[in-house]
């Protein structure tokens, strides 16, 4: 499973990998998305993620983060594609 590859702490500046998340329609799952992901560091403007989003399956979906992109205390991340519904993450960051 995705999921278990998954730190206990996220630490800050250092790149996430296979991180996952569900995108729904009125919280049904939704396959078969072109998913466009924008990142907000420190709630600072969204801008484009450097890496594509994966489908997994059954609507899992998952991103990998560069440590460029965790350089940041506060990270929201928004997933939106059509035919579904936008889906937001908020990370909060720990100190190295």
């Amino acid at each position: 499973a995705v999921q278990a590859d998954l730190p206990n702490t996220i630490t800050r500046g250092v790149a996430l990998s296979n991180l996952p998340f569900l995108m729904s329609l009125a919280d049904v799952p939704v396959t078969g998305l072109t998913v466009s992901a924008t990142i907000s560091k420190d709630g600072g403007a969204f801008a484009a993620c450097a890496n594509s989003v994966v489908e997994i399956s059954s609507g899992m979906y998952r991103i990998n983060l560069t440590s460029t992109e965790m350089n940041a205390t506060t990270i929201t991340l928004r997933f939106a594609a059509t035919g579904s519904d936008d889906r937001f993450l908020s990370i909060v960051t720990q100190p190295t």
